[in-house]
């Protein structure tokens, strides 16, 4: 056999994506698995190697695969298979800003970003470890304005308390802008150090079949967060995150819309919301989320607009609803679901059924000068709790980023539902229970200011 015909012959039998074009495993170009190489050169080449021939499958083995910042094209897989973890490095000088600035959290850091790129995936059953340790002072807690002065933290109770972090971290692991057709199936995603995964006017998205496992005291690592994006589908994952499991907001384009969102069975715990809708100035539309499990977190649904902002056309149904209060300075204080407008912001046309909720805090409904409007709660049984932290918080509703407001004293007095300035919120066949064994406080509907309240 001649040399030609044995050259011919390996090219013949080589393996392809399945796309027509190649696989390229990241160790032909020289990286190396042992958790401690720095491979970000042979991964981007291995990932330049298939943009430069159209497209096709970069293939990381099992093994540990040490990485600074690279970026993804067009037309490319990243595919992790058993056994392989690519591991983000733990110095910040392997991760030099991308061309991108974030209008809350500035010059943007990431592991794997895109902008402009369309047909993007990442799949396998292989682990992204974003190696949070390495950015986040765990030994460091921050109290809440929101505590009573007097009151020492307990160890059960500063170990949920929000970390602190040395800046700069990597502050948008993963990135994606103006992308499209962007898939992410499979895979595992761990300890981020702030935002995981970043979806930023993107188009057509389906993310199904992830585990994102952060450490619950790790700030602001919200574990999906779209940002004006269009066409969305989140299935079937489970995410554990200090901050929003999956949050829809405009955060990055104030001006744009983010709609026509659909997310399903999910498992969600937090020490923020579950799922947020909103925030500030953002435009959210057209969400549609079904089949829920919320276990163990600050709050269960937070839908909000401040001035500018809006939400409209929100259907939630069919959810699990486990909250509690949680030691420290997070975003919400056990309620099963907050609805708030202020300012020039408003929010209409939210539907919430099928609920089954255990919590320790009220349901609030709370707008200005009735910015709120077309709110349905059907067929929801609730079951109020006290809580072993509720003696360490002063007696407020907390709205945040909106001001707080006074509540009353929980020691008497927890209501199933505090509504304030709205137009048309309708209840029905809403039921309400206390724990048994809880302190003896009272339950019921507390309204103000003449809202447009229909209890059934």
């Amino acid at each position: 056999m001649t040399l030609r015909t044995t050259i011919l012959l390996i090219a013949l039998l080589a393996p392809t994506s399945g796309r027509g074009n190649p696989l390229v495993d990241v160790t032909s170009h020289g990286a190396i698995g042992d958790g401690n190489t720095l491979n970000t050169k042979a991964i981007q080449a291995a990932i330049d190697q298939c943009a430069a021939q159209g497209g096709g499958t970069v293939v990381v083995p099992p093994g540990t695969f040490l990485t600074g910042t690279v970026e993804l094209k067009s037309n490319i897989t990243l595919s992790l298979g058993p056994g392989a973890v690519l591991r983000g490095s733990g110095r910040i000088e392997d991760y030099p800003p991308i061309p991108f600035r974030h209008n809350e959290l500035g010059q943007v850091r990431s592991l794997l970003w895109s902008i402009g790129q369309a047909d993007l995936r990442i799949t396998g059953s292989g682990v992204i470890d974003l190696n949070d340790p390495a950015f986040i002072d765990f030994s460091q807690y921050r109290s809440d304005p929101g505590m009573a002065s007097d009151v020492a933290l307990d160890d059960a109770q500063r170990l949920e308390t929000v970390a602190s972090h040395a800046a700069p971290r990597p502050t948008q692991p993963f990135f994606f802008r103006q992308c499209q057709r962007v898939r992410i199936d499979g895979v595992t995603f761990r300890n981020a150090p702030c935002w995981t995964i970043t979806l930023a006017m993107c188009r057509d998205v389906k993310l199904s079949h992830l585990t994102i496992d952060n450490n619950l005291r790790t700030p602001n690592c919200d574990g999906i967060h779209c940002c004006a994006c269009r066409d969305v589908l989140i299935t079937d994952s489970v995410i554990s995150a200090g901050d929003d499991c999956i949050a829809l907001t405009s955060i990055t384009d104030w001006e744009e819309v983010c709609e026509n969102i659909v997310v399903a069975n999910c498992i969600l715990t937090s020490r923020s919301a579950a799922i947020r809708i909103g925030h500030e100035a953002s435009k959210v539309r057209n969400v549609a989320v079904s089949n829920i499990i919320v276990k163990d977190t600050n709050r269960g649904v937070a839908i909000f607009a401040g001035d500018k902002g809006w939400v409209e056309n929100v259907r939630i149904d069919n959810a699990l609803i486990q909250t509690r209060l949680v030691a420290g300075g997070w975003w919400g204080k056990g309620e099963p679901l907050v609805v708030c407008a202020r300012g020039s912001g408003r929010i209409e046309g939210i539907a919430m059924t099928n609920v089954r909720a255990e919590s320790e805090n009220s349901i609030l409904v709370v707008g200005q000068e009735k910015n709120i409007r077309d709110v349905e709660l059907r067929d929801w049984s609730l079951k109020l709790k006290y809580g072993r932290n509720r003696p360490i918080f002063k007696p407020l509703y907390e709205l945040s980023p909106a001001p707080n407001i006074p509540a009353p004293d929980p020691r008497h007095h927890i209501p199933w539902l505090y509504a304030a300035d709205i137009q048309g919120l309708r209840a029905a066949n809403v039921r309400c229970v206390r724990t048994e064994g809880e302190p003896s406080f009272s339950i019921e509907p507390v309204t103000i200011r003449g809202e447009d309240l229909d209890l059934e």
